[in-house]
C-alpha cells in the first residue's frame, strides 16, 4: 500500500461523509461534519496565504477550489503569487499522526520567477510539481536557546507552530548566478523539504526549510504581515529552522517506513 494510495483512499472516504453543499467543513466530537464558510486569517496580508492559514487555525477540512480562490484574491487586494495556477487547496483528516494531509493542486508544473524580491532584485526562479502533498503536524509551542553573535544567549519562544513536510511532489528554488556568487553560502540553490508557520514576538512568520545541492541545511524566512522575505534571516529563526528541518525529515522517515511496511514504499517524485 503506497503513500499515494493512502492519500487517495482518504480523499474518497472524506468525499463520502462531507456535506455536499460545503467545500469546507468541521468534524464535530461525535464524528459528524458541519459545513463552514471560509474566512481570512489575521495578521496574514496575502489572501492566498490567509485562506490557507484560516483553515489550519479553525481546524477545518475540505477544499477551496479555483473559483473561490480567484474570488478571494480579487476581493482582498490581489496577490504576488500566480493565483491563476492554483486549482485547489485541500486539507484531509488522518487517523493518528500526522494531524492532516494538505494538498496544493496547480494547473501545471511551475517554472517561474520567484514572486518576492531580495535586496530589491528578483532573485531567481521557483520550480514545483503540479501537485504538492504535505504531512501537517500541529506541534504547538516550542522554546530554543540561541547563542547570538555577541555570545549572548537568548531564549526563543515560538507559538502555535505548524509543520508542513513535503511527502509527494517537489519544490526547488534556483537563484541567479550573480546573486549566488555575491552572497555565497547565504543563498545557495535549495530543494525545499518543509515549511513552518508560527508566532514569534507577536508576529506571524513562515520558514522554508530544505537542503542545498551539496546537502547543507538551508532556511529562508518570510514575514506574513509585511508580505516579504526576511534577508538576512535573524539568527534566532535560523536556529529554529535547523531544529525543525531535522524534526520534519525524521517525521517523514517514520511516515515512509510506516507506509512501506504496509506494502511497497512511497513513490519518489521526479524532478
Amino acid at each position: 500500500m503506497t503513500a499515494r494510495f493512502l492519500l487517495l483512499l482518504s480523499i474518497c472516504l472524506i468525499a463520502c461523509v462531507r456535506p455536499a453543499t460545503a467545500q469546507l467543513y468541521s468534524i464535530e466530537p461525535d464524528g459528524t461534519t458541519r459545513p463552514q464558510e471560509w474566512f481570512l486569517a489575521e495578521d496574514v496580508t496575502d489572501p492566498l496565504f490567509a485562506t490557507m492559514m484560516a483553515v489550519i487555525d479553525a481546524d477545518w477540512f475540505g477544499e477551496v477550489g479555483q473559483a473561490q480562490l480567484d474570488s478571494i484574491v480579487q476581493a482582498n487586494g490581489g496577490t504576488k503569487l500566480p493565483h491563476e495556477l492554483f486549482s485547489a487547496m485541500r486539507r484531509i483528516p488522518v487517523a493518528g499522526e500526522p494531524d492532516s494531509i494538505v494538498q496544493i493542486i496547480l494547473a501545471e508544473e511551475v517554472d517561474r520567477p520567484i514572486p518576492y524580491s531580495l535586496l530589491g532584485y528578483n532573485p531567481g526562479s521557483i520550480r514545483a510539481s503540479q501537485q504538492l502533498d504535505f504531512l501537517h503536524f500541529a506541534i504547538g509551542n516550542r522554546s530554543y536557546l540561541v547563542r547570538l553573535d555577541d555570545d549572548e544567549e537568548v531564549e526563543v519562544e515560538i507559538g502555535d507552530a505548524q509543520l508542513f513536510v513535503i511527502v509527494e511532489g517537489y519544490m526547488k528554488m534556483d537563484f541567479d548566478g550573480w546573486l549566488d556568487r555575491l552572497l555565497g553560502s547565504k543563498l545557495d540553490d535549495m530543494e525545499v523539504k518543509a515549511f513552518l508557520t508560527f508566532w514569534w514576538n507577536e508576529q506571524r512568520y513562515s520558514l522554508g526549510m530544505g537542503l542545498s545541492n551539496k546537502g547543507r541545511g538551508k532556511t529562508g524566512a518570510f514575514d506574513f504581515m509585511a508580505d516579504a522575505t526576511l534577508f538576512p534571516a535573524p539568527k534566532e529563526l535560523l536556529v529554529v529552522g535547523r531544529e525543525l528541518r531535522g524534526e520534519g525529515l525524521r517525521k517523514l522517515e517514520r511516515w515512509n517506513a510506516r507506509t512501506a511496511s504496509a506494502g511497497s514504499p512511497s513513490p519518489q517524485a521526479t524532478h
